[in-house]
């Protein structure tokens, strides 16, 4: 007996829509320079190419883009070597880092409706990205000492590929490695 049309559509995986993090323009609370004096300073930042100008002070931050200005009060964090750190308060309240721009608005990730690149794969294809993201890591950083560069090779899986087989992944800033993996010193590919 042929199976009925409501039960074929339901069983039809569906793809998700959402954007990768990755791939969004983002901006980095840490990579902007914040004055801790009272002043207010205008100015355009050229290291954020879809911003055209900002206005800044101790706290807050007020963006102008695509004819429009958003303002994202700053959270001042306590750390443990003294000297507070700086978090932008989303417009949904939450305290973050970093802030993407998708379809002329700023936002958090969940603001945005994004998913990082990790989600969208099993768990080989996981094994895959972690993979690739430490050999980068390993090829942007030639001056590690070789305690550290034998500590991030031991995380590689010997079996996994050397690359992901999908379009969806194919931006280049999906394999540039997330974070430090704690190691010290610059993160240049930001």
């Amino acid at each position: 007996m042929a199976q009925p049309w409501q039960l074929a559509k339901a069983f039809k995986p569906r793809r998700s829509t959402k954007p990768v993090l990755e791939t969004l323009p983002q901006i980095n609370v840490n990579r902007l320079q914040i004055p801790r004096d009272h002043q207010t300073y205008v100015g355009s930042d050229f290291r954020f190419p879809h911003i055209d100008g900002m206005r800044i002070n101790a706290f807050m931050v007020q963006f102008a883009h695509n004819n429009r200005a958003q303002t994202f009060k700053f959270k001042w964090i306590k750390t443990p070597s003294g000297w507070p750190r700086a978090a932008f308060i989303c417009e949904c309240g939450r305290p973050v880092i970093k802030i993407y721009l998708k379809h002329q608005n700023l936002g958090c990730h969940a603001c945005c409706n994004a998913i990082r690149a990790s989600q969208t794969r099993n768990k080989q294809g996981r094994i895959t990205l972690k993979a690739i993201r430490l050999r980068k890591l390993l090829e942007f950083k030639s001056y590690m000492g070789n305690r550290n560069r034998q500590r991030l090779t031991a995380r590689i899986d010997p079996t996994a590929p050397q690359q992901l087989n999908t379009k969806r992944l194919a931006h280049h800033r999906i394999q540039l490695p997330q974070h430090n993996y704690g190691t010290y010193g610059a993160m240049h590919w930001c």
